[in-house]
């Protein structure tokens, strides 16, 4: 202790390294941080959404330091970064997206830190984010093993997907959830209050022929879907999931009495 002391003094004596010293902090605590050029989610609340929705995977779905947890749609690592400071070296995270940019700052970022954090590219079709991807996502079948993980999340996957890669994805995390093991989406949902209060908000779905969804922009379906609260049940009972009530709203719509900020939760529990 009367060692570092000393160090801190020496270094308040000398204004060039009482800068190099603060540089050096800025640097290492922002080192994880994608810079704004890179970031594609999230950004400018990037850590601290993060931070979030670790909070609500812990509070929602059990998670422990110990468990493997896969993160569906991983982007650029938001939840993974927050992530490294709560599993231990015990845990498994592993995590896919489709975007090849930030599957690779994540492994060069995090997985050389952290090598029980893992990265894989899903050369999934997407028109915005991998228009030469050359797997649909309805055939799209997650590279675990079955039974592998205690947790499985997706935070902003489902509000960008159609009705049957929805339904394959919900079936996918049951195939790789261990018995008992639990899951965390997050959607739009439809139901009568969201509907209501959506008129004074910025989303607006409309309707389409197949009132399974509504989308905001009819020529680009898969900017942003939502779906009607009886639907998501479905979904979930469809694949073989239990949905674990209630389904959290969000406050998207700026419904009243929101149980969590931003998009609609739905925790299940593979039986």
């Amino acid at each position: 202790m009367k060692f570092e002391q000393n160090i801190i003094s020496l270094i308040q004596r000398r204004p060039l390294l009482f800068k190099l010293y603060f540089f050096c902090r800025l640097h290492v605590g922002n080192e994880m941080t994608p810079p704004p050029g890179l970031n594609f989610v999230g950004y400018p609340e990037f850590r601290k959404i993060g931070t979030k929705y670790l909070e609500y995977i812990k509070d929602f779905t059990g998670l422990q330091p110990h468990h493997a947890v896969l993160d569906v749609g991983c982007g650029i690592g938001r939840t993974a970064i927050p992530m490294t400071q709560y599993l231990s070296f015990d845990g498994r995270y592993e995590g896919f997206d489709i975007v090849d940019l930030g599957i690779t700052w994540c492994k060069r970022k995090i997985s050389r830190k952290y090598p029980n954090f893992r990265f894989v590219k899903a050369d999934i079709y997407n028109r915005h984010y991998n228009p030469s991807g050359k797997i649909h996502s309805n055939d799209y079948v997650f590279p675990y093993r079955d039974g592998t993980f205690d947790v499985v999340y997706a935070t902003s996957v489902f509000t960008h997907m159609m009705p049957d890669a929805v339904v394959r994805y919900i079936a996918e995390m049951r195939r790789v959830l261990k018995p008992g093991g639990k899951s965390l989406c997050t959607f739009f949902i439809l139901d009568r209050e969201s509907i209501e209060a959506m008129k004074d908000s910025m989303f607006n779905f409309r309707s389409v022929d197949n009132q399974t969804y509504r989308v905001m922009n009819a020529d680009d379906p898969e900017n942003a879907i939502a779906f009607e609260v009886a639907n998501v049940r479905s979904f979930y009972q469809n694949a073989g999931m239990s949905v674990v009530e209630p389904i959290r709203f969000g406050t998207w719509s700026g419904r009243d009495h929101a149980l969590v900020g931003g998009q609609d939760m739905v925790i299940a529990k593979k039986a």
